[in-house]
């Protein structure tokens, strides 16, 4: 019979592989279009609103939000690869089956963010007010949430690899 230390049966614990988000060079859109399903690339957005668009399937490559309202906007299967996302504000976000891949969020303002059957790779969000976030059924590697004040937390179901809560406050955890 062989015979294991307490340090041999315990998992080993691995923090998250992030790196730094650095878009490219962007172009300014001080009056964005929003449209469904169509790709933008290289674009910064800046105290704009997607309040109440239908946004689905959209694919979001090197942006960067600032202050953007995605107040009810339906972003169920969009894409965002390469993005920076500060100060976003969403009472309601509806962004179900979404893809976030190497991505930064920072101090978000989110009432009810169903992110259920999500894609989360290299994603970090530093900051915030979340009240409750809906990851149920998703897929979170490499993700880091730190300073963050959550009140309730939905992980039932999710498969998470390499995730990190730092320094956050959590009312309600599933």
């Amino acid at each position: 019979m062989v015979r294991r230390t307490a340090a041999e049966k315990t998992p080993k614990v691995t923090a998250p592989r992030l790196a730094p988000v650095r878009p490219g060079d962007l172009q300014d859109d001080p009056a964005p279009e929003f449209r469904r399903g169509v790709r933008y690339d290289g674009v910064r957005y800046s105290r704009a609103s997607a309040d109440g668009l239908d946004l689905g399937g959209t694919d979001f490559a090197e942006c960067e939000f600032t202050g953007v309202s995605f107040n009810e906007t339906q972003l169920r299967g969009a894409t965002f690869r390469d993005c920076i996302l500060a100060e976003t504000y969403a009472p309601v976000l509806m962004a179900a089956r979404t893809s976030l891949r190497d991505v930064e969020i920072g101090n978000p303002r989110w009432g009810s963010a169903e992110l259920y059957e999500s894609g989360w790779q290299s994603v970090r969000i530093d900051g915030g007010k979340l009240d409750y976030v809906n990851l149920r059924g998703s897929k979170l590697t490499d993700v880091q949430i730190s300073d963050c004040i959550i009140n309730e937390l939905d992980l039932g179901s999710c498969t998470a690899t390499r995730v990190a809560l730092k320094n956050c406050t959590i009312g309600t955890l599933d």
